[in-house]
């Protein structure tokens, strides 16, 4: 008995389906591994911008507002930080020419205490330069050795220049004409014109009056270039 022959295979109704499939895979695996990556590249920015919100929180927290409680009643006033001018040029002008009366007004038997109070209207460089001031121009001497007064006559000063200095405090470099005069009790020098610069910046009012101090003093001669 003859066996019948195996029908043949049936033709695929669609020869490259296999193909197709594969080229969605390949499509949707594209489009998943694009989604993924944009979404971590949004991960990073959000936890860079975090980071950065924490350090700057850090910080406020760290450095807080400095205020001070008025004494009328109970109110919160905030202090200005130093790097605030806070004052006119004209305010600023009118406190140099005050400081300059004051830190060159020295009799002979008051001139230690005269010099040592001045030292809180300074910082601790700035004082040192008015020292210095007062021993290279020899009006120290002039003063303790021939026992003569000083006093000083100062033109109308102008601001040089201003800003913020590398420690953060706002500041103004001041320029005054000045005239010292000695006066002994038997005899008196000629008037000394100078020219007197003067670096006034801006600083903590519970620790300087005013909120302000000077840091540096220089003279020099009028004549001189």
């Amino acid at each position: 008995m003859k066996k019948k022959p195996a029908p043949p295979p049936e033709a695929a109704e669609h020869p490259y389906s296999a193909a197709m499939a594969r080229h969605q895979n390949a499509q949707i695996n594209v489009s998943f591994t694009r989604k993924s990556l944009q979404a971590n590249v949004w991960q990073s920015v959000a936890i860079v911008i975090l980071l950065f919100s924490n350090i700057l929180f850090a910080w406020k927290a760290a450095n807080p507002p400095q205020s001070v409680i008025a004494s009328d009643n109970g109110r919160i006033i905030p202090i200005p930080t130093i790097n605030d001018p806070v004052y006119s040029d004209a305010d600023i002008i009118d406190y140099g020419a005050r400081h300059i009366r004051q830190d060159f007004t020295l009799d002979f038997v008051h001139y230690r205490e005269q010099i040592n109070a001045r030292q809180d209207s300074f910082s601790t460089a700035g004082f040192t330069f008015y020292y210095n001031a007062l021993v290279k121009s020899n009006i120290l001497s002039n003063v303790r050795d021939k026992k003569m007064n000083l006093s000083v006559l100062t033109s109308t000063g102008v601001v040089n220049s201003k800003g913020v200095l590398d420690n953060g405090a706002f500041a103004w470099r001041l320029q005054y004409p000045v005239t010292f005069r000695l006066t002994g009790q038997t005899s008196s020098l000629p008037p000394q014109n100078f020219i007197l610069v003067m670096l006034v910046t801006r600083a903590d009012p519970r620790e300087k009056k005013d909120g302000l101090e000077v840091i540096q003093v220089v003279t020099r001669e009028a004549t001189a270039q």
